[in-house]
């Protein structure tokens, strides 16, 4: 089970197979997104995606948490089927990946896939670097935060609802009075978080 933090008090658990997938707490109203560059099989995500990249600005996703884990690369562009999918007109194709560096406790490295404007890390350039919790990440349009998330002792296990649309009243009300994440449909109707893997060969332009 993948332990989520949000701003809420008690965590909620979700089942491996959420990686993809976005979901929204009933309670605090977070939006997040469980993020890998691979399938994780069922039990191997405890202890794991205890990383995390929010979006502090940018034009859309605003306030929404990725939870990063596995151990293969994740891929951060413009085009709908990378992990991190972030549209904008300053955001390459294949902008960037983050690379696993150490397990345990989990460690990232950003990388820059030749991008045409760059990666910067506290304001500096970087062709890569290991980030460290709190760090503020510039990508194109995007303004993000990379925190490293303090586990709890325990935490509650919640089963996603998965919604239709977010027209469902009757839905959303019933997750909220489970006090379950909701499952959320891709912003604009595109792909949000593919678990496709992809030649580091590709071309990485805008």
């Amino acid at each position: 089970m993948i332990e989520v933090r949000c701003k809420c008090p008690a965590p909620s658990k979700l089942a491996e197979s959420t990686v993809g997938k976005r979901f929204r707490c009933p309670n605090c109203g977070e939006l997040f997104h469980i993020v890998a560059g691979e399938t994780i099989a069922d039990g191997a995500g405890s202890g794991d995606f205890n990383s995390s990249l929010t979006v502090i600005a940018g034009p859309i996703l605003a306030g929404t948490t990725f939870l990063i884990g596995g151990t293969a690369e994740i891929q951060i562009g413009k085009l709908a089927d990378r992990n991190i999918n972030l549209p904008g007109e300053n955001v390459s194709r294949q902008h960037c990946k983050l690379v696993r560096v150490e397990s345990r406790p989990s460690r990232w490295k950003i990388v820059d896939n030749n991008s045409t404007n760059g990666v910067y890390v506290n304001q500096v350039r970087v062709r890569e670097q290991e980030l460290k919790s709190g760090d503020e990440i510039d990508l194109g349009d995007y303004e993000l935060k990379y925190s490293i998330i303090v586990p709890l002792k325990s935490a509650t296990n919640m089963r996603p609802i998965t919604t239709p649309s977010m027209g469902s009243p009757i839905m959303i009300i019933a997750a909220a009075m489970l006090g379950a994440p909701q499952e959320v449909p891709p912003a604009g109707g595109g792909s949000f978080g593919a678990l496709r893997r992809t030649d580091a060969t590709e071309s990485a332009g805008a």
